[in-house]
């Protein structure tokens, strides 16, 4: 690989190389600041089951379940309700009970007891701020949403995400530690293809942290309200 990328850098030029690295990253930042003016909506769910005896009864729909469900304003720009389109939560079974466990006077909720849906008003959430509905209900739980600009509401899943990061570091680091110990100079084992490598996998890993910056909620405040204290999941970590 050091061969190869001394090659390709000699054709093109060092400085040629350099302009074409400052330009990726001027079009990441530039992605990113246009990307975080439109208005954004995400949101992410958990659900516990105080009386379930083990994991597979969590699939079973006539139990009674409690739902956190967070919406978090991840764009740069306060949402209002002339940019909310629609907002509901709907069950497949019955709703028993809702309520915001995360106070805002701006956030109106209304229960449609006939129709198993939860209607949401927002009157404006600012930039980073977010609210959580915690629903007693049986059946599962759907949010319908869409908000100008980006449409439809991006449900994020921060376990899978917070997987992958732990994943990947591991390999990362995994890399670096094979890399030092096959080095073929012992005395110097930095050589110019084990930096290469290490600035190409510190790429990749800070690429998948601007991608959550982007489309994701904060792992420290989706793990704070949505994680449960086990895997059986029968109660929330954060109790409130």
């Amino acid at each position: 690989m050091n061969e190869i990328i001394q090659k390709y850098i000699e054709i093109i030029g060092a400085s040629n190389v350099l302009a074409i690295i400052l330009f990726l990253i001027s079009l990441f930042v530039a992605f990113y600041l246009y990307f975080k003016t439109f208005y954004r909506l995400v949101f992410s769910t958990g659900r516990i089951c105080k009386v379930c005896a083990n994991v597979s009864d969590l699939t079973v729909n006539d139990r009674e379940f409690i739902s956190r469900i967070l919406f978090y304003n991840n764009g740069r720009k306060t949402i209002t309700k002339n940019e909310i389109k629609k907002l509901e939560l709907k069950s497949t079974g019955i709703i028993n009970s809702v309520k915001n466990i995360k106070a805002n006077d701006n956030i109106k909720i209304k229960t449609n007891n006939k129709k198993s849906i939860i209607n949401i008003d927002i009157d404006y959430l600012d930039s980073s701020e977010f609210f959580i509905l915690e629903v007693n209900h049986n059946g599962s739980i759907e949010v319908n949403g869409r908000i100008s600009e980006t449409g439809k509401l991006l449900h994020t899943e921060p376990r899978f995400w917070v997987a992958l990061n732990i994943v990947f570091i591991i390999l990362f680091f995994g890399m670096i530690f094979y890399g030092l110990i096959n080095a073929p100079d012992k005395n110097n084992p930095f050589t110019l293809e084990f930096i290469t490598n290490f600035f190409i996998f510190f790429g990749i890993l800070s690429v998948l942290r601007f991608i959550h910056s982007i489309l994701f909620i904060p792992d420290s405040i989706s793990s704070k309200y949505l994680d449960t204290k086990d895997k059986f999941a029968k109660e929330f970590k954060n109790l409130l």
